[in-house]
Formats: C-alpha cells, sequence, structure tokens
C-alpha cells in the first residue's frame, strides 16, 4: 500500500516558504475513519496506540490521528512488508 493509494499524499506538496505546508500538520483522522483508512479495527487501532505505533491525540473530548502521524504508521508498515 502506497501513501498515494491511501489518500495520505494530499497535502504534501511543500510551500515557498518552507519545507511543508502548515496542512501537514492540520486535520486528522477520527478513530473510525483509521481504521477504514487502513482495513483494521477499532480495536486494533488502540492496539497500534498501546504498542507505540501510532499516536492518537485529544482535541477536547475528541481523538484524532493525525495526518502526520498516519503517515508515519504508513511507512512503519510499508517497511515491515518490505523487510525479508
Amino acid at each position: 500500500m502506497s501513501i498515494r493509494s491511501t489518500g495520505l499524499s494530499d497535502h504534501e506538496k511543500p510551500t515557498a516558504g518552507g519545507s511543508g505546508s502548515i496542512d501537514d500538520d492540520v486535520g486528522g483522522y477520527t478513530i473510525d475513519e483509521f481504521g477504514q483508512l487502513f482495513r483494521i479495527s477499532r480495536s486494533m487501532v488502540y492496539n497500534e496506540a498501546r504498542a507505540g505505533r501510532v499516536k492518537i491525540s485529544k482535541i477536547g473530548d475528541r481523538s484524532i490521528i493525525t495526518r502526520t502521524s498516519a503517515r508515519r504508521y504508513q511507512r512503519l508498515i510499508e517497511a515491515e512488508a518490505a523487510a525479508p
């Protein structure tokens, strides 16, 4: 699975003033959206968070996974899939 195939690359284009745009860190996914994106269950999302493989952030009473954290998780699972 590539970043492009999941739609995670939508906000990765750098801006003229720096290495990345503010959109790199803004926004995110709910637990359910993240699970749907990676085709894993809600409980698996929490298991991955407990294992330190994905970071869940709290905004008020909402739990979100930022786009940056989702891309980091994407790279992690791609690296594991490529390992012998």
